[in-house]
């Protein structure tokens, strides 16, 4: 067995490339007693090769995502067992952020699908039932409402965006009565446990008319005229139908947002007979 003195030790830039890290990456996992290394005479740190062991078990731990600080828990104090359950811990969380990057991969092949069949095109309409959804409100018009239900959950909703999406609940298209706010389909909420409360209206499943559209709006002219500015009613007289209730405008996306013109794109959804 070697002794320690025979055990060739690298120069800290020299040990950083063998392994496959930056020096700073070392230093950090150095600064937290993880590996170590020695300042010999000439003022230079030095790695020995066996802390090359350590430093690969912190790697993988790294890619497992456990923090530093509990890297030295694991690997100094605890058993197997202790570090499995530890382990399971991140393993619950990873499922959780691939469940939700799963979510974003599918909203956006919606989205896809939806900038495809609106190329070219400045409106689309169809009719079709609409799935039962929640819509949280924040706002009324231009001022933020005062509701400390809203503020307990709206952190855990607006974490779960593009998939909870900005709404606008129009309560009348003959005058300006409208409240911003959140809107989730009901599966979706829960599926992934997004918290509701008294203030979150439920929309129930029912006949629907879809308006989707990409408009320009001055930004200039916002205040002076309603926000809904896409021609819903007209569209609803040429189809002979008649709104059965709240309309709810529901924004995908929007462009050039600090230019004076804006594009707005998204949809409509008109509850019909």
């Amino acid at each position: 067995m070697k002794e320690k003195k025979d055990i060739k030790q690298y120069r800290i830039g020299d040990y950083a490339h063998y392994m496959g890290v930056t020096s700073d990456f070392l230093k950090h996992y150095e600064q937290f007693h993880l590996i170590s290394s020695e300042v010999m005479e000439n003022g230079y740190r030095y790695y020995p090769f066996y802390q090359s062991s350590k430093l690969l078990e912190c790697m993988k731990l790294r890619n497992y995502g456990v923090s530093i600080r509990d890297m030295e828990i694991l690997l100094n104090d605890d058993d197997p067992e202790s570090a499995h359950a530890r382990l399971g811990l991140r393993i619950q969380e990873i499922e959780r952020q691939i469940t939700f990057h799963q979510a974003i991969l599918q909203e956006y092949q919606q989205f896809s699908q939806w900038i495809e069949r609106m190329s070219g095109r400045t409106e689309d309409w169809h009719v079709e039932e609409r799935e039962e959804m929640y819509f949280l409100p924040h706002s009324k018009q231009y001022d933020f409402l005062e509701d400390k239900r809203i503020y307990a959950i709206l952190k855990n909703w607006v974490s779960f965006m593009p998939m909870v999406k900005s709404c606008m609940e129009i309560c009348s298209l003959d005058r300006e009565d409208y409240s911003w706010g959140l809107i989730v389909s009901a599966s979706f909420a829960d599926k992934h446990r997004i918290p509701i409360n008294g203030v979150v209206k439920k929309l129930p499943k029912r006949k629907t008319l879809f308006c989707d559209f990409c408009t320009k709006v001055y930004n200039t002219q916002r205040e002076n005229k309603p926000p809904w500015n896409f021609e819903v009613t007209e569209r609803l007289n040429q189809l002979g139908l008649k709104p059965m209730g709240t309309i709810y405008k529901v924004l995908l996306m929007y462009n050039h947002i600090n230019s004076e013109i804006m594009q707005e794109n998204g949809f409509f959804m008109v509850p019909v007979e």
